[in-house]
């Protein structure tokens, strides 16, 4: 069911992949561990209009919805007048 919505356009997923500033290293220390994922991404762009973020993680990526228990926002306007996840 959510693939579907997925490929309808009906659904906005956002990669959320950054754990620190001034770094592009991809492996952090988020984690990917019998279907879940535990950890803290940082500098999502437009977290605050997302259904969905796809999340980078050791042992793989994982679609995690944005009302999944657990998941928690902290969203900062940007200077251009859009938002980010802190």
């Amino acid at each position: 069911a959510e693939l579907g919505r997925l490929l309808a356009g009906d659904a906005i997923v956002i990669p959320a992949w950054q754990e620190q500033a001034n770094s592009l290293a991809l492996d952090g220390g988020t984690v990917l561990r019998d279907g879940r994922v535990s950890g803290h991404k940082r500098f999502v762009p437009m977290a605050a209009g997302a259904d969905a973020f796809l999340v980078s993680a050791g042992g793989g990526l994982a679609l995690v919805k944005r009302d999944a228990p657990g998941v928690t926002l902290a969203i900062d306007r940007t200077q251009d007048g859009g938002h980010l996840e802190e």
